[in-house]
């Protein structure tokens, strides 16, 4: 009788220790672990956890939160109403078709970010990084339905619809600016002109195709080295006259600087010993990281001038990546093959 009492006690004290359902009208939880909280909510994987009304989480470590979210492979996290993350460490943000529909936003994409609201499709996508890059990598984004982006950054409009990317400034006299490596940039502001800019001693330079100016009264504006700007024209004859006129306003403050990319260079590589690493940066915590294909570092050390002799004898053969760091970050990178 006293061991019939001490084993409801701890029924009692213990039943929900690794499930538990909190204020639950029809809700189930069969994982080790789980929780569910809400309305119909469904947490049957390992670890799980569902609240909302209909949320369902049924793999293990897997979240639903929300209006009929769902959860449904290893690590899935899904957060809104009417949403689906179905493949490994997926996630989905948002909301898809009104509830009886059908119409869910699924993102099916390992290790990814999927964000849209009142659509089937995401407004915004961020991809996974690179495979075995070693974790420094990072992945690439998508605007638009885009769930492949072959670029960084990857735009796409919808049918009938303009790709367009605006740079709006607040208040008068800040430019909107496009840069390109620190050395190039386009740039405008409101109600000035529009100005390309160059890296000093770089040329704009055009592939293939024609400089098209369609009005007669447009032309090219260039100024002579006494300072006085003259614009050429080109006449019904077809010949190029230039006038003298007040030179345009130049109001752009960038400030131009050749900024030359860093370079890392081995040899010879493969290698059994001994790698040279030839560099053009210098100093400034410069400092060269070896990292297995695991990611672990196994060799550390600093940039001594433009060639840097580096022993590699107590390395195990393999595959290895050498990293220039300057500044705690990864400014380029080689592969190094140690036999």
């Amino acid at each position: 009788m006293k061991n019939l009492f001490i084993t409801i006690l701890f029924s009692i004290a213990f039943g929900h220790l690794y499930s538990q359902c909190v204020q639950c009208v029809g809700t189930t939880t069969t994982g080790t672990s789980a929780s569910a909280i809400g309305t119909n909510t469904v947490a049957s994987g390992n670890s799980a956890f569902a609240s909302g009304f209909g949320a369902q989480a049924t793999y293990q470590y897997t979240t639903a939160i929300g209006f009929y979210s769902f959860a449904t492979q290893t690590q899935a996290v899904s957060i809104g109403s009417m949403v689906k993350a179905t493949f490994d460490r997926a996630m989905v943000l948002g909301s898809g078709g009104d509830y009886g529909t059908d119409l869910y936003l699924i993102n099916p994409y390992p290790r990814s970010l999927m964000i849209g609201f009142s659509s089937i499709n995401p407004t915004l996508f961020v991809s996974e990084s690179p495979i075995n890059a070693y974790y420094d990598r990072t992945g690439s984004v998508g605007i638009g339905n885009v769930t492949e982006p072959t670029a960084k950054l990857h735009i796409k409009a919808d049918d009938n619809e303009d790709a367009s990317l605006k740079l709006e400034t607040t208040g008068e006299g800040y430019f909107s600016r496009l840069i390109f490596t620190n050395a190039h940039s386009i740039e405008a502001k409101n109600q000035d002109h529009l100005y390309f800019n160059t890296a000093q001693g770089k040329d704009f330079v055009f592939h293939q195709g024609d400089i098209y100016l369609d009005d007669i009264q447009s032309g090219i504006i260039m100024k002579s080295p006494n300072g006085l700007c003259w614009r050429g024209t080109l006449n019904n004859d077809g010949q190029l006259t230039f006038v003298q006129i007040t030179c345009p306003e130049e109001t752009s403050t960038t400030v131009q600087t050749s900024v030359e990319p860093a370079k890392l260079r081995l040899y010879p590589n493969p290698t059994s010993g001994k790698l040279i690493v030839e560099t053009n940066i210098t100093g400034n915590q410069a400092a060269l990281i070896l990292r297995s294909i695991e990611g672990k570092i196994v060799l550390q050390e600093a940039v001594s001038g433009n060639l840097t002799e580096v022993n590699l004898n107590h390395i195990s053969s393999g595959i290895y990546l050498m990293q220039l760091v300057q500044n705690d970050k990864v400014i380029a990178d080689e592969k190094v093959v140690v036999e």
